[in-house]
C-alpha cells in the first residue's frame, strides 16, 4: 500500500504491525553498567569484611597491656575511626541493594 503523503513510498496497510524479535539480543549499554555494579558490590562486600576483622583486631589490642598500661586511650579513636567507616560501607550497600536488587 502506498502512503497518502507519499505515493512513492510505501507503508501500512495490512502488515503494519509486524515485528521482529531476536531472543539472543541484549542491549550491551545495559550489560557493562550491571558488570561494573556486580563488581563494585563484590569490592564493598570484601571492604565490610575487611572493616570487621580490623575492628576485632582492634578490640583485642584495646584489652592488651604494654609496660602495664592499657593500650584503650590509643586504640579508641581509631575504633571509632574504623565504625564510622563501616557505617558508611553499610549504608552504601543497603542504597545500592535498593538501586540494583
Amino acid at each position: 500500500m502506498t502512503c497518502a503523503g507519499g505515493p512513492s513510498q510505501w507503508c501500512g496497510g495490512p502488515n503494519r504491525l509486524i515485528g521482529y524479535q531476536h531472543i539472543n539480543w541484549f542491549d550491551p549499554s545495559r550489560a557493562q553498567p550491571a558488570k561494573a555494579m556486580g563488581w563494585y558490590l563484590n569490592v564493598l562486600g570484601r571492604l565490610q569484611v575487611t572493616v570487621k576483622d580490623w575492628l576485632n583486631l582492634l578490640e583485642q589490642l584495646r584489652d592488651e597491656q604494654v609496660n602495664g598500661m592499657k593500650l584503650r586511650r590509643q586504640v579508641t579513636p581509631l575504633m571509632q575511626a574504623t565504625n564510622a567507616v563501616r557505617s558508611l560501607i553499610k549504608s552504601t550497600v543497603d542504597k545500592l541493594g535498593m538501586m540494583y536488587p
